[in-house]
C-alpha cells in the first residue's frame, strides 16, 4: 500500500482524529482502480516494496511515489467518503454522531467527493506527464518496456482530459475523458476516416505514437482535434449521463436523494437538446473544413496517400471545378 500512515495522507487531504486503518480499503480500492491501470503491477510491486521498507526510498522511486501519493489520497477519499461517518452493525447502518460532532449533510459529502475526485483526475494526468518526460530513466524501465501502458496516452488524436478541456470545458475531468473515449474512437474510425482516408489516418496515428507528428499533421490536427471533441460531446449528451457544472460539462457520478440534501442532477433535456444541436453543428463544419483543406493543399508530396487515393481526391472533378471559361459577347451567356 502506497499510503501507509495518516501523517502522509494528510499531506494530500485535511482529515482529522483519523487512523489510516480506517481509510485502507479505499487506499487499496483507488490503487487498484486507478494507480495500477497507470503505472503496471511491475513498476507498482517496486514502489510498494522500496516505501514500506526501513531504508530510505531512491530517489527516482521517491519522486514517483510524490507524484502517486497525491491522486493516490484524494481518489481513495472519495471513494470512501460517504462510508467514513456510518457505521454498520447487527441493528443495521447508523450515522455517527454526538453533542459535540454533527454528522455531515450528504450535499456537502458529495462537494468534498467531486472536489476530491477533480483534484485526484488531475493528478492522474500528471502522472502520466511524469511518466512520459521521464521514461528513460531506469527505475521506470518496467513502464517504458510495456506497451500497454506507455501507449495509453498516445492512442487517440486527443489523448488527455486537459486536452479535451482545451477544446471542450470537461473541467479537467480524467473519468469524464475515460468515459467519452469509446465515443471519440468511434468517431475517429468513422467520420474521421471518412474524410482523411485510412491511410493517412493510419500514418497519423503512428506519428504520434512516436512522438513524431509533423507540422502537417499539426495543420490537420487544428481541424480533427476540435470536431472530434464537438462530435464526441453531441453524441455523449444522448448516450451517457452528462451534468453540466460551472466547472464543465461532466459525468454524473453520485447523486443524493434522501431529505436535508442538494441533488446533483442531469442536465435538463432542454438544455442538453440545444448542446446536442450546436456541438453536432460546429463538429460537422470542422469536418468541412478538413475534407476543404485537403482537397486543396494534397499533392504527391504532400498527403501523397490522401492525393493518391481517386476515391478522396478526384482531380480531374477538381480541375472541372476550378476551368476557366472566356465568354462570348455575341452568345448572351455569360460564366462567372
Amino acid at each position: 500500500m502506497l499510503i501507509k500512515n495518516i501523517s502522509d495522507f494528510k499531506n494530500h487531504v485535511s482529515v482529522f482524529d483519523m487512523d489510516i486503518k480506517s481509510l485502507k480499503p479505499y487506499i487499496l480500492a483507488a490503487e487498484e482502480e486507478f494507480i495500477i491501470p497507470i503505472i503496471g503491477q511491475e513498476l507498482y510491486d517496486a514502489l510498494d516494496a522500496a516505501y514500506n521498507s526501513n531504508v530510505v526510498v531512491p530517489a527516482d522511486l521517491a519522486k514517483l511515489l510524490a507524484k502517486v501519493q497525491l491522486p493516490l489520497a484524494n481518489l481513495a477519499f472519495n471513494i470512501g467518503a460517504p462510508f467514513l461517518n456510518i457505521e454498520i452493525t447487527d441493528s443495521g447502518i447508523n450515522t455517527t454522531a454526538s453533542e459535540n460532532k454533527k454528522a455531515a449533510n450528504e450535499w456537502a459529502v458529495d462537494r468534498a467527493q467531486r472536489q476530491a475526485a477533480t483534484i485526484g483526475d488531475k493528478g492522474l494526468d500528471r502522472l502520466l506527464e511524469f511518466l512520459e518526460l521521464n521514461k528513460d530513466i531506469t527505475a521506470y524501465a518496467a513502464w517504458k518496456a510495456d506497451a500497454t501502458l506507455y501507449t495509453q496516452n498516445k492512442l487517440f488524436f486527443i489523448n488527455s482530459a486537459k486536452e479535451f478541456s482545451g477544446l471542450f470545458n470537461i473541467g479537467g475531468s480524467r473519468r469524464t475523458y475515460q468515459a467519452l473515449l469509446p465515443i471519440l474512437r468511434g468517431i475517429e474510425e468513422t467520420q474521421i476516416t471518412k474524410i482523411t482516408g485510412r491511410a493517412l489516418f493510419n500514418e497519423m496515428k503512428t506519428r504520434i505514437l512516436a512522438n513524431g507528428s509533423t507540422s502537417d499533421d499539426a495543420a490537420l490536427f487544428n481541424y480533427i482535434k476540435p470536431a472530434l471533441a464537438y462530435l464526441t460531446i453531441s453524441r455523449a449528451s444522448l448516450e451517457l449521463s452528462m451534468n453540466l457544472t460551472p466547472e464543465g460539462m461532466m459525468i454524473t457520478s453520485y447523486k443524493s436523494n434522501t431529505n436535508n440534501n442538494r441533488q446533483v442532477d442531469p442536465a435538463s433535456e432542454s438544455r442538453l437538446s440545444t448542446l446536442r444541436a450546436e456541438t453536432k453543428a460546429e463538429g460537422e463544419a470542422y469536418l468541412s473544413e478538413l475534407s476543404d483543406f485537403l482537397k486543396k493543399y494534397a499533392s504527391a508530396s504532400r498527403y501523397a496517400s490522401f492525393y493518391n487515393d481517386p476515391l478522396l481526391y478526384d482531380q480531374t472533378a477538381l480541375e472541372s471545378s476550378t476551368k476557366s471559361y472566356e465568354n462570348d459577347a455575341d452568345s448572351g451567356i455569360y460564366v462567372a
